[in-house]
């Protein structure tokens, strides 16, 4: 699963402000309480600088520019994982695809990848301030998705139209050594640009928070990124196990507590204030509540190797584990309910 990063919301975080990217799992954008999704706000007049002055660095163009890359990859690297791993699924991937049990087929992409991609990174690349580290990044992962995209449409025709039964898989057994090499190198440009972004997220949080505890006090825009940052630590903790037995309970525990206690706070605001419109109301009463229920389930399955049910286990064999309470799948898709949510409001 993969988790969503909070599009950059310069009307939320002042002068800077950063979004967060989803992880493998679930795909959109975000913006905390105050921001609204793609929103955008002119970026502080710099000052003029004096001869014995530097420039400064627009804080806000940077945000800006590192929000493209967010939306590309919360937009298109969610789906890709899930064709990998449906197609992980049913084929032995040393072997090749056979018919002799269930033929998933895998996924297509969805949405425009010139547009949504393409454009908007060679756009984003044009405009200061220059991050090339980030820019080779962006440029890699479009590339990967570039080659994966006309072998995911070429494989989805082939097995859902039930072709491979007329050549008895001759042409999947072909596909399959390109396809598993394009699912590779797609898996690889994701990580690298999910690192670049992953910083630059920490650092915009952690300032925005600061920036709004000092402007606004603990009120509803300052929680909600509360509840983002100490999430986003369970998330990593979960994504990190695997599944829940892997999970490194001893360092769950704490991030569990500092979550479990953002999301009281929020709460105890929320029961005393007006909070804004339903879908503010919802996060406060609801969504943020669920994470943290899937975050306390998953600190009990790690810290008492406590099995899961029969049923439980049926689902998750089944490829279908974020549907389990207390698995790492179901820990990162309540993370993305909250950055989505978030993104709303």
């Amino acid at each position: 699963m993969k988790n969503v990063r909070i599009g950059i919301a310069l009307s939320l975080f002042a002068a800077l402000a950063v979004g967060c990217k989803k992880k493998p799992g679930a795909a959109g954008s975000a913006s905390g309480s105050g921001a609204a999704s793609g929103a955008t706000a002119a970026a502080p007049a710099a000052a003029v600088p004096t001869p014995d002055e530097p420039d400064e660095p627009d804080e806000g163009a940077e945000g800006r520019k590192v929000n493209a890359y967010i939306e590309c990859s919360n937009r298109f690297a969610q789906r890709a994982h899930q064709a990998a791993d449906r197609y992980a699924e049913w084929v032995d991937l040393k072997k090749g695809p056979t018919a002799s049990g269930p033929v998933l087929g895998t996924y297509t992409l969805v949405g425009d990848l010139d547009r949504e991609c393409r454009k908007k990174l060679a756009d984003a690349k044009a405009q200061p301030p220059a991050m090339p580290e980030l820019e080779q990044a962006g440029d890699r992962f479009v590339t990967a998705l570039g080659a994966l995209e006309p072998l995911l449409v070429d494989a989805s025709d082939y097995y859902s139209g039930g072709v491979y039964k007329t050549d008895a898989m001759k042409h999947g057994q072909e596909l399959h050594p390109t396809l598993v090499a394009a699912f590779s190198e797609f898996k690889a440009a994701d990580e690298v640009i999910d690192a670049q972004l992953d910083a630059f997220e920490d650092k915009s949080l952690a300032a925005a928070m600061a920036a709004r505890e000092k402007s606004d006090g603990r009120t509803m825009p300052f929680l909600t990124l509360q509840i983002i940052v100490t999430g986003k630590k369970v998330m990593r903790l979960a994504a990190a196990g695997g599944d829940a037995a892997h999970v490194d309970a001893a360092a769950l525990a704490p991030a569990v507590d500092a979550l479990t206690a953002a999301i009281t706070e929020l709460q105890t605001y929320g029961h005393a204030n007006k909070v804004g419109d339903a879908t503010a109301s919802i996060f406060v009463s609801s969504t943020a509540p669920a994470f943290a229920k899937q975050a306390q389930a998953l600190l009990h399955h790690a810290k008492e190797k406590a099995p899961f049910e029969s049923g439980d286990k049926m689902l998750i064999e089944n490829g279908n584990p974020e549907m389990v309470t207390g698995t790492p799948q179901a820990v990162i898709k309540a993370y993305n309910d909250v950055i989505e949510a978030s993104n709303q409001m």
